[in-house]
């Protein structure tokens, strides 16, 4: 069974950044996460928001991608690292909100994918490569046709002077 990110039922960015940061917030909560969880995690946050506020450009949305799917391996390894040693509740409770900033991690990546292809006006050159096969823009239209049963057009040769054709 492939992998089809497009089955994720669409989210607004403002809902995933408010749910990120109330996941982030009662994550940093505990005394085990370190400093730096809450460092990328901002970083990770004004990426976002950088990639709501600038629509009509896909470079915001790509590094919030790439910042996002950075963040998945850090958030992992962080959890792995400094999981917590005393079962407080409060303790418990932090690192489920930290593990299910994790699993959103993934929907947004979702979003923040529809967000690029939008800003590229539905041209799938906006996404990472890797990505490409598992998020499309969601129509069987293509944007350009090339009719590949007729030779190209030839142009007439110019006589630049810095044209010389070789014999």
């Amino acid at each position: 069974m492939a992998l089809d990110l497009n089955q994720i039922p669409a989210l607004p960015a403002k809902t995933t950044f408010v749910l990120h940061l109330i996941l982030i917030t009662w994550g940093v909560q505990g005394r085990w996460s370190p400093d730096s969880y809450l460092f990328y995690n901002i970083i990770f946050l004004g990426c976002v928001l950088w990639a709501m506020h600038l629509t009509e450009n896909e470079k915001p949305a790509q590094l919030a991608i790439s910042v996002n799917l950075a963040t998945v391996c850090l958030d992992i390894v962080t959890i792995y690292c400094y999981f917590p040693s005393s079962f407080w509740l409060s303790e418990i409770f932090s690192v489920i909100c930290a593990l299910a900033n994790v699993v959103l991690r993934f929907v947004t990546l979702s979003v923040l994918s529809r967000m690029c292809i939008d800003s590229s006006n539905g041209a799938t050159d906006g996404i990472p490569p890797p990505l490409q096969n598992y998020i499309s823009r969601g129509t069987a239209n293509p944007q350009t046709y090339e009719d590949i049963d007729q030779p190209p057009q030839q142009q007439a040769p110019s006589n630049a002077p810095f044209f010389t054709p070789y014999r």
